[in-house]
């Protein structure tokens, strides 16, 4: 029998074919035709033969009885290779390897029948000096430890100070399972490699590593365990793939470490991280240079899905592809002093979290701490017991393509009278293109905390949530500049479709802004607003309202008709004048009080070539000067095909 094992050496050893004499070559060929093929006496013979390889065998047939007698040897050296038939192993001390060099521990089978090698007790591996550089582990099964030091397998380089970290670990097709402590835990080692293995049922963590760099975990499962599924404290460059981290007693994966140290270059794919008893993810005073988290489940935990916390911080933040549902608190907790620079969650679902929280509240994107630039597209948001995405500050945010819907208590408790929001940001530059938001308990969209430069709502709904659609209006008086609402339908909201506190320079186009609580468009002190052809209709209260100090406003080809007819007002209110107020080709009808009002100020209010008729209370309230009225309706305007 011939085995080609290319995929070995390059993905454990770091070796390609082309490294390996030939001589080599058949040697290992011939070590894994041993282990494929029967234990009989002649391929034991065979094996024995081979000065870099021994055989353990229970029954004697092989060159020792027990595995540590095999390791102890004076002929045992570095880059031998242990064969260990099947059986079960249980003498009363631990498997301890010292300095190891490149030995391999290469069992028979790690699954429950009588082809496996199954070692009930602790291995083990301590590393004094700079000699011991790395070991494998294959086609073992640790189990039932509960003497000694009760870990299954235990790799340690901290009292090694005379040399490197150790290098070099490897387990391959290894099962740890039912040990009283943990399963695995490895400190001070570099290029560790756990691949195709079960870690479950031991009572502690699953997998403790401390100081580790270079970590590659692929296609293994961390389930069951008594604490965390992984613990990671102070580690470099870590890459999880294709995993099971479930049903862990605390969190799915944590990671623990000190700044000056921390963690950075952190991969997790293709992995799930289902009904942890806390956590799925979490990460204490970590610093992280590159955390992405890709085409993953995190569901059904017991506290948050992701939480990032303490005085961290972070350079780039992804998630994509992932599914982040069900969990006791917030889907995504990020809090941390210092912040991210990029953050994106991209065609991800972050559903139904915190459902059971009342008490501390749960929002499905939570971020705190100042981030760079973040963008959220073709995502869902929903369904939360509080909001749906909260940024306490961010420099620019664009959110694109995504649903935010159903989030608040509304969904659970409609007599919960504090108001959360579908989207909360405090927010330099914000952009929200091709995006629903609705049917949140609160604002739709509320802009809060500093003043706003750059705000586009373009190709978007806000639609049907508890307060207003959009606001930006807080205690302090916001200042928003550059405001373009292009494309969007903001209707139905409990209260104003749009309000702002002072603004200078809004720009609404070929929107419809309608059926809202309150007044279509809110604010005060605006100076240089458009509103082009746009549909404005059957708001309860005015249509278009300027309160404060009104500075160049010019309105055309928009249609504002059925507004305020319960309560009397205008379809164009404007507080004072100050500057000029034009407007072209439109029509106001149907209004429940005038089509233009003018409450004060000396500014000039023209109306030319507009359809102003079947108003409550006449054409025009106060200072209006009416150019060129139409004697019918203007047609072409608006915006109902939005």
């Amino acid at each position: 029998m011939s085995i080609t094992i290319t995929d070995y050496f390059e993905q454990v050893d770091g070796l390609t074919l082309a490294d390996v004499p030939p001589t080599v070559r058949k040697q290992l060929n011939d070590e894994l035709e041993g282990l494929t093929a029967e234990f009989d006496g002649k391929q034991a013979g065979t094996i024995q033969e081979d000065p870099n390889t021994v055989l353990v065998r229970k029954d004697g047939t092989g060159d020792f009885e027990t595995i540590q007698a095999a390791i102890d040897d004076d002929d045992t050296e570095s880059g031998d290779t242990i064969l260990i038939g099947p059986g079960t192993f249980d003498p009363d001390s631990q498997i301890e390897v010292t300095n190891p060099g490149e030995l391999r521990l290469i069992g028979s089978g790690s699954g429950s029948d009588d082809e496996a090698t199954v070692i009930k007790q602790s291995v083990e591996v301590n590393v004094e000096n700079a000699d011991g550089n790395g070991v494998t582990f294959r086609n073992l099964r640790i189990e039932d430890v509960t003497t000694g030091d009760p870990d299954g397998l235990e790799v340690n380089a901290t009292f090694n100070a005379t040399g490197p970290e150790l290098e070099s670990i490897a387990l391959e097709n290894v099962t740890i399972a039912d040990n009283q402590d943990d399963g695995i835990v490895v400190d001070d080692a570099e290029q560790v490699s756990v691949r195709g293995c079960r870690i479950v049922d031991n009572g502690g963590d699953g997998l403790l590593g401390r100081s580790l760099t270079n970590t590659r975990i692929q296609d293994s499962e961390f389930v069951d365990n008594g604490a965390e599924g992984i613990d990671i404290d102070r580690a470099r460059n870590l890459s999880i793939s294709g995993c099971k981290l479930n049903r862990n007693d605390s969190t799915g994966l944590e990671f623990d470490g000190p700044n000056e140290v921390g963690t950075n270059n952190i991969s997790i794919t293709g992995t799930e991280l289902i009904d942890n008893g806390t956590d799925g993810i979490e990460f204490n005073d970590d610093d992280v240079a590159d955390l992405s988290i890709a085409d993953s489940r995190i569901t059904g935990n017991g506290a948050d899905g992701i939480e990032f916390n303490g005085s961290g911080s972070v350079d780039a933040f992804s998630v994509e592809g992932t599914t982040i549902a069900d969990n006791g608190a917030e889907g995504i907790e990020f809090r941390t002093d210092n912040g991210v620079d990029d953050f994106s969650l991209v065609d991800s679902r972050v559903e139904s979290n915190g459902q059971l929280t009342f008490d501390n509240g749960a929002v499905g994107l939570l971020v705190s701490g100042t981030i760079a630039d973040a963008v959220i597209a073709d995502s869902r948001i929903a369904g939360h017991f509080f909001g749906g995405v909260e940024f306490e500050r961010a420099e620019a945010l664009t959110i694109r393509d995504t649903v935010v819907e159903q989030n608040g208590p509304g969904v659970s408790d409609p007599a919960f009278n504090d108001p959360v929001n579908g989207v909360e940001v405090n927010v330099t530059d914000l952009t929200v293109a091709g995006t629903t938001i609705r049917g949140n308990f609160g604002e739709g969209l509320n802009l809060r905390g500093g003043d706003i430069e750059g705000l586009t709502i373009r190709d978007s709904a806000v639609v049907e949530n508890t307060r207003a659609g959009v606001r930006a209006r807080g205690s302090d008086p916001l200042t928003a500049t550059d405001v373009t609402v292009t494309g969007a339908r903001i209707e139905g909201n409990d209260l104003d479709g749009v309000a702002f506190d002072a603004v200078d320079g809004l720009d609404i186009t070929g929107s419809v802004i309608a059926g809202n609580g309150a007044s279509g468009v809110t604010t005060d002190d605006a100076s240089s607003v458009t509103v082009t052809d746009t549909t404005v209709r059957g708001n309860e209260d005015a249509g278009l309202s300027f309160e404060g100090n009104v500075d160049g406003v010019r309105i055309e080809r928009t249609a504002v008709r059925g507004n305020g007819n319960d309560r009397g007002a205008s379809a164009l209110f404007i507080d004072r004048a100050v500057g000029a107020v034009v407007v072209r080709e439109s029509n106001f009808v149907n209004n429940g009080g005038f089509g233009m009002e003018l409450r004060a100020g000396n500014g000039p209010v023209t109306a030319d070539q507009s359809y102003l008729a079947d108003n409550g209370e006449g054409p025009t309230g106060g200072d209006v000067t009416v150019v060129s009225q139409s004697t019918a309706p203007v047609g072409g305007i608006g915006a109902e095909s939005v």
